[in-house]
């Protein structure tokens, strides 16, 4: 997924998730889609795949903020 590999490169860079209304140079709306997989998360509706590949981001991935 692009928008897991450019949050990934995010981290990589600056050590913190991105804010929601961070937008990449190339126009990815890399916080909204942050912001949609927390929603999808509460909501039950978010694969247990995509549900591990986030976690295996930790310490910088939240659930919850």
């Amino acid at each position: 997924n692009k928008s897991y590999k450019l949050l990934k490169d995010y981290i990589n860079t600056y050590k913190k998730i991105c804010s929601k209304r961070y937008i990449t140079e190339d126009g990815s709306k890399l916080g909204s889609w942050v912001s949609h997989q927390r929603n999808y998360y509460r909501k039950k509706t978010l694969s247990i795949e995509r549900i591990k590949l986030l976690e295996d981001l930790k310490p910088y991935w939240k659930w919850d903020l």
